[in-house]
């Protein structure tokens, strides 16, 4: 998530952001996505991964598991 709100500061930053390096592994579980006020995670699940560089690793809780559709997620990654 932080890597996301960077993105908004500025055009360096923002290209910061999108260095794959550092989206090497994402981390999607309740105690770091959902109180960062997204209201629909499913919609940000499937832009993230639509748009965002390519993930070694992604980690779905059973929380934001329910909240998606990890069928739709899985035939995207």
């Amino acid at each position: 998530m932080e890597l996301l709100s960077i993105s908004e500061v500025s055009p360096a930053w923002c290209r910061l952001s999108r260095d794959p390096s550092l989206w090497d592994s994402v981390d999607l579980t309740f105690r770091r996505t959902l109180p960062c006020q997204i209201q629909d995670v499913g919609n940000f699940v499937e832009r993230l991964i639509e748009f965002g560089p390519p993930m070694r690793s992604l980690t779905i809780d059973d929380t934001i598991a329910n909240k998606i559709n990890v069928q739709k997620i899985l035939k995207s990654l």
